[in-house]
C-alpha cells in the first residue's frame, strides 16, 4: 500500500493543495492544464462538443454565499465542551474531478491518430459497440460519467483511516477492500466506484474483486476479479483551483456490468460522500490550519443535499458540525462525523440506487449516549410530502443500554459478543436483525492496526434499519429526520448509510457478510 500525501485546507481561500509541482496550477482551471499537458487532446475535444466548456470553467466560489467570520459561532456540545468550530469562508461550488483517457486510449480503440479523431468518430465508436444505446446524448453521458462534482486530491480518492489493519499513524498496509462511491455529473443519477487494498496495488475505478469476505475471512483478494475495472494512474496528476485530473487508459463507460455486478451489492456511503460542498473541504487525513483542529461550522444553506426544514432558523440553537476524529481514535467509520443539533428536522437527500428494486437503508448509529433522541424517519420522492418509515425510534438504545439524562437501563437488545461459534455469532445477528439492528461492521477498527477493536464488537456501534422498499434506478429519493423527544438538547449523528439490495439481505444461499 502507498503512502499517502498529507492534505493540509486552507479555508481562508479555497482548498489548495500543497504539492511543489502543482504551484503554477493553482493559478488556472483544469480544462485549461489538460488541454496544455498534450495528452487529453480528445478528451477536451469532446468536452467541447457536449457543451460542458464553460461549466468546467465556472468560478469556484459562489459570489452570492453570505460569508461568515471566524468566531461568531461558538458552540458548546458533548458535555459542555467547546469545539469553537472555524466556519467556511467560501463555498466551494463548480469543484471537479475528471478521470480522462489518454490520447493513446483513444488513438488504440478509434483506430486512428489522436490528432484526427473527431467526437463523430467517438459516436459512432459508442453506437457500434451498444453503449448508452437509444439514448440522443449518448455522447454527453459518457463524457458526463468521466465527471465527479467534487474535487478529490490524491488521498482522498479512497478514504484510508482506520479500515481493519490500517494504522494511520504509519499510513501503510496491508489493508482490506475499501472503496468510496460518487454520484457523477449528468442526467440518470449515476455512480462511480474508486476502490484501492484487498492486496492490490492502486487505486481502480469500478472494480468487483472476489474477497475472502466469511466471518474469519480477512476481507482481501483471492483470484481473479469478476470486474476488473480500470487502475488510475495518479503518477501525472494535474491540480487546479477548481479540480483535479487523473489518468486512464481504458474507456470509462456505464454499462449493464458495472450497474449490476460492481454497484450490485451492499453499498455503503460515508456522508461526507453525499455532500460535495463539504468533501471538497475535507481532510481526513491531517488536522485543519485554524482553530483547535476538530471541527468546521456548516451555515444554512452550505450543503444542497441537506435542508433545514423549520423557521426556527439555523442560528436559533441548531447547527450542522462537522467533527474530525483524526488521530483520536473514535467509533466512527473514517474517524469523523456530521452533527445536526437541536430539535433538529432536516431533510437528506439520498444516493441513487443502481438498478431497480427493494433495498434497506441502514443508518449508522452511536448507541449507549444520553445525547441521542426519539427520531421520526419519512422517506419518498416528493420532497414535500414523504411517508413515515414507522413510528419514531429511540436512537438512544445501544446493544446493551438505553440511556437517558434520567439514568440507564438495559437496553433489551440481547446484544452478545461473537464467541467464534458460528452458529451463536448467527442466532445474535439474526435477534437483532429482527428488532431492527445490525453489529457494527467488522471492515473498521478503533485502534488502528488492532484487528480485535472492531466496530462489530463494540455493543454501542450499530446499524439501524430505517426503511426497507422499493427504489428506482434514476429517480430521486429524500430521507427526513425529525427529532420527536427524548433529549431536547439532542443531536442527530450522522457517520454513513447504507443501501442494501434484497439480493443480499435476503439471500437464501449466501448470508450477508459482516464486513
Amino acid at each position: 500500500m502507498k503512502k499517502h500525501t498529507l492534505l493540509y485546507i486552507c479555508v481562508a481561500t479555497v482548498l489548495v493543495t500543497m504539492i511543489p509541482s502543482a504551484a503554477k496550477a493553482q493559478q488556472d482551471d483544469l480544462l485549461s492544464l489538460m488541454r496544455e499537458a498534450e495528452k487529453y487532446s480528445v478528451f477536451t475535444r469532446l468536452v467541447e462538443a457536449v457543451g460542458l466548456e464553460s461549466e468546467l470553467q465556472q468560478p469556484v466560489n459562489d459570489e452570492n454565499y453570505d460569508y461568515l467570520k471566524y468566531g461568531d459561532v461558538s458552540l458548546y456540545m458533548m458535555g459542555n465542551v467547546s469545539y469553537r468550530p472555524m466556519i467556511p469562508r467560501v463555498r466551494p461550488i463548480h469543484t471537479y474531478t475528471i478521470f480522462a483517457e489518454t490520447d493513446d486510449c483513444y488513438a488504440t480503440i478509434i483506430g486512428k491518430p489522436a490528432a484526427s479523431i473527431t467526437a463523430d468518430d467517438v459516436k459512432a465508436w459508442l453506437e457500434a459497440n451498444g453503449y448508452y444505446a437509444g439514448q440522443a446524448d449518448a455522447l454527453r453521458q459518457f463524457v458526463t460519467y468521466h465527471i465527479l462534482p467534487v474535487r478529490l486530491t490524491p488521498n482522498q480518492l479512497v478514504i484510508h483511516n482506520n479500515e481493519l489493519g490500517y494504522n494511520y499513524r504509519t499510513g501503510t498496509g496491508p489493508t482490506v477492500f475499501t472503496s468510496e462511491h460518487y454520484e457523477t455529473l449528468g442526467t440518470g443519477r449515476r455512480l462511480l466506484q474508486l476502490s484501492e487494498g484487498g492486496g492490490v496495488e492502486g487505486v481502480y475505478l469500478n472494480r468487483c474483486p472476489v474477497l475472502d469476505n466469511g466471518r474469519k475471512g480477512d476481507y482481501m483478494e483471492h483470484g481473479n476479479p469478476v470486474v476488473k475495472g480500470i487502475m488510475v494512474d495518479e503518477s501525472q496528476s494535474i491540480f487546479a483551483l477548481n479540480g483535479c485530473a487523473y489518468s486512464i487508459s481504458e474507456p470509462l463507460v456505464y454499462t449493464d456490468e458495472v450497474r449490476e455486478k460492481v454497484m450490485g451489492g451492499r453499498i455503503r456511503y460515508d456522508i461526507m460522500s453525499l455532500l460535495p460542498e463539504l468533501a471538497s473541504y475535507r481532510a481526513p487525513r491531517s488536522s485543519f490550519p485554524e482553530g483547535d483542529g476538530l471541527s468546521l461550522y456548516i451555515p444554512e444553506g452550505f450543503c444542497d443535499a441537506l435542508t433545514l426544514n423549520d423557521d426556527g432558523g439555523w442560528y436559533n440553537g441548531r447547527y450542522l458540525l462537522y467533527l474530525s476524529g483524526y488521530a483520536r481514535n473514535w467509533w466512527n467509520y473514517q474517524s469523523d462525523e456530521l452533527n445536526v443539533a437541536s430539535g433538529y428536522d432536516f431533510t437528506l437527500r439520498l444516493p441513487p440506487v443502481p438498478t431497480d428494486g427493494e433495498y434497506e437503508l441502514r443508518l449508522a448509529v452511536q448507541g449507549g449516549t444520553s445525547y441521542n433522541a426519539v427520531t421520526l424517519f419519512s422517506i419518498g420522492t416528493d420532497k414535500q410530502s414523504l411517508t413515515p418509515t414507522s413510528l419514531p425510534v429511540d436512537l438512544r438504545l445501544s446493544g446493551a443500554y438505553w440511556r437517558t439524562t434520567s439514568g440507564n437501563a438495559l437496553s433489551g437488545l440481547g446484544w452478545e459478543a461473537d464467541n467464534g461459534d458460528e452458529i451463536h455469532d448467527r442466532f445474535i445477528d439474526l435477534r437483532l436483525y429482527e428488532q431492527g439492528f445490525m453489529k457494527g461492521p467488522q471492515h473498521y477498527s478503533f485502534t488502528p492496526g488492532n484487528d480485535n477493536n472492531t466496530a462489530r464488537s463494540n455493543n454501542s456501534t450499530l446499524r439501524r434499519i430505517i426503511h426497507r422498499g422499493q427504489f428506482k434506478a434514476g429517480e430521486t429519493y429524500y430521507l427526513r429526520v425529525q427529532y420527536t423527544g427524548g433529549n431536547s438538547n439532542g443531536y442527530m449523528y450522522l457517520d454513513y448509510l447504507e443501501l442494501c439490495p434484497k439480493s443480499v439481505y435476503a439471500n437464501p444461499d449466501v448470508p450477508e457478510d459482516i464486513w
